[in-house]
């Protein structure tokens, strides 16, 4: 007996619940582009020490959370 593999695009969203199977999620901010604006943000602030990039940073988290 030979087993089908079966493309999630074949089923409705209420079929794929059903079956008990959910579609992977497809990453658009992966790991690499975080890296990527780690780095752009890093070279902004280079010419300063590394105390002072720290406050920079520390500062810029608790803009971005309010």
């Amino acid at each position: 007996m030979e087993k089908k593999a079966f493309s999630f695009d074949e089923f409705d969203a209420g079929t794929l619940r059903k079956m008990g199977v959910t579609k992977p999620r497809t990453k658009t901010f992966t790991a690499e582009h975080e890296r990527q604006f780690a780095i752009k943000v890093l070279n902004v602030i280079c010419s300063l020490q590394k105390s002072e990039r720290s406050r920079v940073l520390r500062r810029a988290v608790t803009m971005n959370e309010t």
